[in-house]
C-alpha cells in the first residue's frame, strides 16, 4: 500500500519526528552551553590521545602528518587548547579514525 506524502500516516510521522527535534533528541537541543562544549572537546582530546598511541605514533610524527606544531597537538592531548573543525578532521584522517568516535565517551 503506497502512501502520498500528504497522507495521514506520513503527516503524523513527521509531526513525530518534529516533536522529536523538541524533546532532546535532535538539533534544537544543542544551546550555548560552555560546559557541554567542554565535555566535547575532553572527550575529543582523551580519544585522541588513545588513537595515537593505538596507532604506535608519537606526537612527532602524528603532528608532522597534519602539518601543526608538536606544542599545540600536545596542548590538545591534554585539553589545554581547542582544535578548529578542519584540524580535528586532519588528526582524525591521519589515525584513520571517523570525527565520531573521537567523540564518543
Amino acid at each position: 500500500m503506497n502512501r502520498s506524502p500528504g497522507s495521514k500516516r506520513n503527516r503524523v510521522s513527521n509531526n513525530q519526528e518534529e516533536a522529536s527535534l523538541h524533546n532532546g533528541r535532535g538539533a534544537s537541543s544543542f544551546v550555548d552551553d560552555s560546559q557541554q562544549k567542554e565535555i566535547l572537546y575532553q572527550r575529543f582530546s582523551i580519544q585522541l590521545k588513545s588513537a595515537r598511541e593505538k596507532a604506535g605514533m608519537t606526537q612527532e610524527q602524528l603532528s608532522q602528518i597534519v602539518s601543526i606544531d608538536r606544542t599545540y597537538l600536545s596542548q590538545v592531548e591534554n585539553g589545554r587548547r581547542n582544535v578548529s573543525l578542519y584540524i580535528a578532521y586532519r588528526l582524525a584522517r591521519a589515525l584513520d579514525i571517523s570525527l565520531d568516535e573521537m567523540l564518543k565517551n
